[in-house]
């Protein structure tokens, strides 16, 4: 199972939803469903996420076993 801290970042970092939205040119449903694991982003998705984040995409996905 893949997860992520995506919206433990973002609060650590002062990023409300609207504004990751607004950056990655999405809705600010479709970070919420990321950040709940209802979505896996694609990879194009993934890596803008990871710049302006600036992070590694590495760093904020998790693999789980089932």
């Amino acid at each position: 199972m893949l997860t992520n801290n995506i919206s433990e970042i973002r609060r650590e970092k002062n990023i409300s939803q609207d504004d990751l939205a607004a950056a990655l040119g999405v809705c600010r449903k479709s970070i919420f469903n990321i950040e709940h694991n209802t979505v896996v982003p694609g990879i194009d998705l993934c890596l803008r996420m990871a710049k302006y984040l600036d992070m590694t995409v590495e760093e904020w996905f998790i693999i789980q076993d089932s």
